[in-house]
């Protein structure tokens, strides 16, 4: 049975479609919604599992508020891991007592939910009663640890760390160090995507161990559509209202009295309408679409060692990269997509002036939106390699050498 699981082939799968495939709930886990895993229901979650099935993805850093979800997370992390990718893995908890109940509460009711995880365990392990801090499988093996004890953490080779509630993190393990810098080098055999590093956490302290690794990383945060005009936000505690005339959070919880000031429109944003909002989009710190990282497999031009932008490699103005956006949604005057692109309704009146620019700088004369994108030739790679302009300019005058 052995020799045939581990000759059983994977099939490529991010975490989300592994979770939604073969991952059941039970009462225990679950007691309102028992049965088949739904990432749909907690469609913020998406983002961080399938960035863990992501090759070029090492690190995860995931801040969240309470009883969201990231104990889920690293499960389905923990069975991927199992399933598709085995590797030795350590999950690490700030104190032993946690440890041991997240091994009984949590890890070992997943194993007896999916037969595919329980095929992994020895016969002999699944006749009698589980190690509550080691997981001796077929083709990996899985520690639990705790942040207190350097020992638990240190003397092993990892693929894999899971770092539950680093808040709860001392920040210092003794004369080792730091517990978490500890778990993180026990990867360091292994070079960039070939091991993983999840740190999931609840708010605290400005400077603990969550809030440093969250600022490390690249500070996406999940931004939710306001139900009246549609425009994306990311939710603060400065817009929750409440009335004037009441003081009492008793009679406030209760009686719902409290409600969301939508930062585009002004509008109440009320506890109804939490359902419909939820299908949001991970959002960069600026507010602006999160990078594509499926991008960074295509190649991609380089000038002066640098991955410049469109507007920076090509000597225009950075307006000039949002042109064709905007112009797109103009030509269509949809207004519900002119809402939802912001960029393009700030743009909407300076189309023609961009327009005449783009033409004037490109080709050295007037002509159209469309010709001059054609015949500028941004993305083109040189015909012939080595082969260089005249006067050591490419073709959209700047010294990128296209």
């Amino acid at each position: 049975m052995a020799s045939r699981a581990a000759m059983r082939p994977t099939v490529a799968m991010t975490v989300s479609e592994w979770a939604d495939t073969y991952r059941d709930l039970t009462t225990k886990e679950s007691p309102h919604h028992p049965g088949p895993w739904e990432t749909s229901l907690v469609p913020y979650l998406r983002k961080p599992m399938d960035c863990f099935s992501h090759p070029r993805v090492a690190r995860i850093t995931l801040l969240s508020a309470t009883r969201m979800g990231k104990s889920e997370l690293l499960k389905n992390c923990f069975g991927y891991t199992i399933d598709q990718q085995p590797g030795n893995l350590l999950l690490v908890q700030p104190t032993r007592l946690l440890a041991e109940d997240f091994s009984k509460d949590h890890m070992r009711p997943l194993f007896k939910s999916c037969p595919r995880l329980m095929g992994q365990v020895p016969e002999a392990d699944r006749r009698g009663a589980l190690n509550v801090l080691r997981y001796t499988l077929h083709d990996m093996n899985v520690w639990l640890a705790w942040a207190t004890s350097p020992s638990s953490l240190s003397s092993r080779t990892i693929v894999v760390v899971l770092l539950d509630e680093l808040r709860g993190f001392p920040r210092s393990a003794g004369a080792e160090g730091d517990p978490a810098d500890i778990a993180r080098e026990r990867t360091e055999t292994f070079g960039e995507g070939d091991y993983k590093q999840v740190e999931v956490s609840s708010g605290g302290e400005k400077g603990d161990a969550i809030d440093l690794a969250y600022r490390q990383s690249d500070r996406e945060a999940y931004h939710v559509p306001c139900p009246h005009c549609r425009a994306y936000q990311k939710l603060v505690f400065p817009q929750i209202k409440v009335p004037p005339d009441e003081r009492d959070p008793t009679k406030i919880r209760e009686e719902r009295l409290a409600w969301y000031d939508c930062a585009g429109c002004a509008k109440r944003i009320l506890d109804k309408d939490k359902a419909d909002m939820l299908a949001g989009r991970p959002l960069g710190p600026k507010g602006r679409p999160g990078r594509d990282r499926d991008a960074r497999r295509r190649p991609q031009h380089r000038a002066n060692g640098r991955r410049p932008r469109v507007a920076a490699a090509c000597g225009l103005p950075g307006l000039t990269a949002l042109l064709p956006l905007a112009e797109a949604h103009v030509q269509r005057s949809h207004r519900a997509l002119l809402r939802d692109k912001p960029e393009a309704r700030r743009l909407a009146d300076e189309v023609p002036r961009l327009r005449e620019h783009l033409a004037r700088r490109v080709l050295g004369g007037e002509g159209s939106l469309h010709r001059a994108e054609r015949d500028r030739r941004l993305y083109r790679p040189r015909t012939r390699t080595g082969q260089r302009p005249a006067g050591g300019r490419g073709a959209c005058g700047c010294r990128c050498q296209r």
